[in-house]
């Protein structure tokens, strides 16, 4: 239950994976949160999710290119 003041940090940075198998990084998040019926409920903002996604899918590109030594990324862009 709470109750009294609680102070939070408006933003925290997590160490994340974007996509399953790729290295975590440092994403900076907004901290929500609400008292609702007593209960204290948080959530987290990612200010510019389509700009992270959009990073991290250039990273398997490149990671895929490596290994394969073919240039995918305008095939996948023009499929997207």
């Amino acid at each position: 239950e709470a109750r009294g003041n609680v102070t939070l940090p408006e933003q925290i940075t997590l160490l994340l994976q974007v996509f399953d198998g790729q290295d975590p990084q440092r994403i900076k998040v907004r901290v929500r949160y609400r008292i609702d019926d007593g209960s204290l409920k948080f959530g987290f903002n990612i200010a510019d999710m389509q700009a992270l996604e959009d990073e991290a899918f250039r990273k398997c590109e490149d990671a895929l290119e490596t290994d394969t030594k073919v240039s995918i990324g305008p095939i996948l862009r023009a499929l997207a």
